[in-house]
């Protein structure tokens, strides 16, 4: 596993991917690693103080990992994992003293390192984080003549460094962009089971427990764009009729029915998946559920499948790693 984030700039490990593997000789090699753990960090004093430090605008904790992985790789550096190292950490309650809300003092974090640091991207954070009322943090006039003294602390000091359109492309290619027509977006995760949607190479979606073992899978990220379709990358999720089942296929591809997706939401990502279905000239709605399925090839294999909708039923309850709102980028 590797260090890396999500689009609300939460740590998360990720797998390796084969580009990494592909590039080191011996298990023993270095792995690159695009973010780091905050708790198990090794750095030369010299260079560390030399090049800024812990920012000092960073309050109590959160977000720091981020900011020195970024500024590492844009400024010249790597960050690498040694796989040979042991590290150990001792996991308990929270024992640090937040003078004020916590969650409002880590948002105003991530938020600093984004200005700092992302670019055009830090709208893809304000996307994230801001579609929930509580999370609506802004910046004070001291924060924004902290963050333009801190930027000018590293033009000066580094002349130049890369964009993060650069550090995406090269060092976390596999990131998917959420699109800006994204109503939510990421993992589709059930709220009964915990399993989540799985693209399986012939193109039928079943699922996968794998999906809490890491915070997010980018191959299997998805959306609910804001015209009413279901997409997988560049492509329609589609309900083969009349099994009910869901595949991938290209959009726009000839189907006998018109399908309509959205999400009856409970929560700004939660909610019931629901398909409306136009079959000649005759209106159905249905649900996305969890189920045993009984037909094959797949029999006994648990895929998610359009039933009837149920109010009581806990596996028609979903959530996508993000509700994207882009009226909110600050």
């Amino acid at each position: 596993m590797r260090g890396g984030f999500g689009w609300d700039l939460k740590y998360s490990w990720i797998e390796i991917p084969k580009y990494e593997l592909q590039r080191r000789s011996s298990e023993a090699d270095p792995i690159r690693t695009p973010s780091i753990v905050g708790c198990a960090v090794s750095v030369n004093r010299a260079h560390f103080l030399e090049t800024g430090g812990f920012d000092e605008g960073l309050k109590i904790w959160g977000g720091e990992n981020h900011e020195l992985a970024w500024r590492t790789w844009l400024c010249g550096g790597a960050v690498v994992t040694l796989p040979c190292s042991r590290v150990g950490h001792v996991f308990k309650p929270f024992s640090y003293s937040f003078d004020g809300d916590r969650e409002r003092i880590v948002s105003k974090n991530v938020m600093r390192i984004a200005e700092l640091w992302m670019g055009n991207y830090k709208q893809y954070l304000y996307a994230t984080v801001r579609a929930y009322k509580f999370k609506r943090i802004n910046f004070t006039d001291a924060d924004r003549e902290s963050i333009r003294e801190r930027k000018k602390f590293f033009q000066i000091k580094f002349k130049e460094c890369k964009n993060f359109g650069w550090y995406l492309k090269t060092i976390v290619p596999e990131i998917n962009i959420p699109p800006e027509n994204a109503d939510v977006f990421g993992e589709v995760t059930n709220d009964r089971s915990r399993s989540c949607f799985n693209i399986r190479s012939d193109g039928y979606i079943d699922l996968t427990y794998n999906c809490f073992i890491t915070r997010t899978r980018p191959e299997n990220e998805l959306y609910i764009d804001t015209s009413g379709h279901l997409r997988y990358r560049n492509l329609c999720v589609t309900l083969l009729y009349p099994s009910l089942l869901l595949h991938v296929d290209p959009c726009g591809a000839t189907s006998k029915i018109q399908t309509f997706w959205s999400m009856h939401k409970f929560a700004p990502s939660f909610g019931r998946i629901t398909i409306g279905i136009v079959d000649k000239g005759k209106h159905k709605t249905y649900c996305i559920e969890q189920v045993t399925c009984v037909l094959e090839p797949f029999v006994d294999r648990q895929m998610p499948q359009a039933m009837p909708c149920n109010d009581e039923n806990r596996f028609q309850l979903w959530s996508f790693t993000y509700k994207m709102d882009y009226s909110q980028v600050y």
